[in-house]
């Protein structure tokens, strides 16, 4: 059976296009379950064939840009679809792209920006992840107060649906949806809902300008501090993003390492006045509130260089210590608060435990080392998150939300609807099967 499904995929995408070797599988795989393949399709019929044979067999598949989740893959196949990387048309007058799936982010940023063009969202899992992941995971990042999410990008799309049949949605147009929006209804279903081919989409003009300012400070209390004064001047920047001290020291600028402390990032965008006059404030501020270092950052290759270590730092934790991650969200204005509270319930913060910081989203992320007790430390944060009118991110979240508040009705009614959903778009259940909405 095993040797007649691999013969059918090899007649499919090419037999130079499929692994079947476990040893050669590993470099594409996150997670300790084998598939029985990694298949890499070039076109969206192949992968259209590809769903369709796995939709006929009750075979599970699993999608990624560059690496897939073997999670609940066992004897399943995997799918990636980095050979489907081509921008397909870049259209200035209309500020648009079509870009397939498995196009690089950090390329695609750069190949525009050539032409004076920007798409704003960061990379969804650090700077070799794909378009298509940035969409399918739907994710807030850093810069997402001021440019909005990346669902904001999103014109139309292509998708394989689970049976293998194509949907193409949306147009060039803004404005084109009446009724339900089923273009942003893909943003965030985590390959559950079908094969992501070709997005569409919206670009800005590239920023003229750009400047980042570093600062180091000797407590949680000071860095929280300076970033709420900036709010208060209105100062919102590209990024706003906070470093503990443990972390700090993996973003060091072309001219060497800053004093050691937690460290404020601040990414600036916009015109050459405006952002000249911001970074001297900022820099003023700085030094006013106490830095134990400060810098400018102007050159473009130096900057480019920062935020590359910014992405290669999220990337790591995100893939080693995803587990025992736990990111909440409070409005920004309680981001001092939280912390302070986080401090009491996390008494490493300053030695060992991780904290990054999106200050403008109010987005904490921490990663406890392993001597914490996890489940009682999620808890805690939790009740605190609650106390702030914020909440734990994603469905974790809005679990614990139910459990707290009692309402374990309301729980199992959002789980109801959410796999109401998936079972119509996918009544075997063979798309991405790590993944529980």
């Amino acid at each position: 059976m095993q040797d007649n499904i691999l013969e059918k995929l090899r007649s499919i995408v090419g037999a130079e296009q499929l692994v079947e070797n476990p040893a050669q599988m590993g470099a594409f795989l996150l997670g300790p379950e084998a598939p029985l393949a990694v298949v890499f399709p070039g076109a969206t019929g192949e992968v259209a064939a590809v769903v369709a044979l796995c939709n006929e067999l009750g075979i599970k598949l699993c999608v990624g840009g560059h690496t897939v989740s073997s999670k609940g893959l066992a004897g399943g196949i995997a799918m990636v679809m980095s050979r489907m990387n081509r921008v397909l048309e870049i259209d200035h007058e209309n500020l648009v792209a079509e870009v397939e799936a498995g196009a690089q982010h950090t390329l695609f940023q750069q190949q525009i920006a050539a032409d004076g063009l920007y798409f704003p969202p960061e990379p969804y899992g650090g700077e070799g992840s794909s378009i298509g992941a940035c969409i399918a995971a739907g994710d807030l990042d850093c810069k997402s107060f001021l440019y909005g999410p990346p669902r904001t990008y999103i014109l139309g799309f292509e998708m394989v649906l689970p049976t293998g049949e194509v949907l193409s949605c949306g147009s060039k147009v803004i404005k084109n949806v009446s009724g339900y929006d089923l273009i942003h209804f893909i943003v965030g279903s985590k390959g559950t809902l079908g094969v992501i081919t070709k997005v569409l989409l919206k670009l800005l003009p590239l920023p003229e300008a750009r400047r980042t300012v570093i600062g180091s400070f000797a407590s949680l209390a000071k860095a929280a501090q300076v970033i709420q004064i900036l709010m208060e001047r209105k100062i919102y920047p590209a990024r706003l993003n906070l470093l503990n001290a443990p972390l700090a020291g993996q973003i060091v600028p072309g001219t060497g390492p800053l004093a050691p402390g937690h460290q404020v990032l601040v990414d600036l965008e916009g015109f050459q006045n405006s952002t000249a006059h911001l970074s001297d404030e900022i820099m003023a501020l700085f030094r006013l509130e106490g830095a134990t270092d400060a810098l400018c950052v102007e050159e473009a290759g130096a900057i480019d260089d920062i935020w590359r270590q910014w992405l290669q730092l999220k990337k790591a934790y995100h893939d080693d210590v995803q587990d025992r991650a736990i990111d909440f969200l409070v409005g920004p204005a309680h981001l001092a608060a939280a912390l302070s509270g986080l401090e009491k319930l996390v008494t490493d913060l300053d030695s060992d435990s991780g904290l990054i910081i999106y200050a403008l989203n109010g987005n904490l992320r921490l990663f406890p080392t392993p001597g914490h007790d996890f489940p009682a430390l999620l808890q805690e944060i939790n009740r605190l998150a609650l106390k702030l009118d914020g909440n734990l991110a994603g469905d974790l979240g809005f679990r614990l939300k139910c459990e707290e508040l009692r309402e374990t009705e309301m729980w199992q009614e959002m789980v109801a609807l959410t796999d109401g959903i998936r079972s119509r778009f996918d009544p075997k259940g063979i798309l991405a099967p790590g993944v529980h909405q």
